[in-house]
């Protein structure tokens, strides 16, 4: 897997996650962004992608809706990742243990992960 590192000043520290960022244009659809974002954050163009679904964050108080995909990636990167964002690469089947046994701090990389594990999307060996 590749996974982002990156500060995060709301709980002033670093979080390992899945890229992700927000919808850049009104007429922007939710595959196109996420595309866009894994190669703005990682450098990496996807050769496959595929959306997992998706969840309210914090629906007591806010409307933010998380569209969740999964990507197969292009062997090399074609660029270098986004300023002030490390690459992490992680086995998928240590992440999802990982997210099981609830040591990932991040929400949506948690779902993400178990989402893809559930559809079958990734071979856990």
């Amino acid at each position: 897997m590749i996974l982002v590192r990156q500060r995060r000043p709301a709980i002033r520290r670093a979080l390992v996650e899945i890229p992700a960022g927000l919808l850049g244009q009104r007429e922007e659809d939710t595959l196109s962004c996420a595309a866009r974002e894994l190669l703005e954050e990682t450098g990496y163009r996807h050769t496959q992608i595929e959306f997992l679904g998706g969840v309210y964050t914090t629906a007591g108080f806010s409307n933010e809706y998380v569209h969740l995909f999964w990507a197969r990636t292009e062997p090399a990167s074609a660029a270098e990742p986004e300023a002030g964002i490390e690459l992490v690469r992680r086995p998928f089947a240590e992440m999802l243990i990982a997210a099981r046994a609830g040591r990932i701090s991040d929400a949506k990389t948690a779902l993400a992960l178990l989402l893809a594990e559930a559809r079958g999307v990734v071979a856990v060996r």
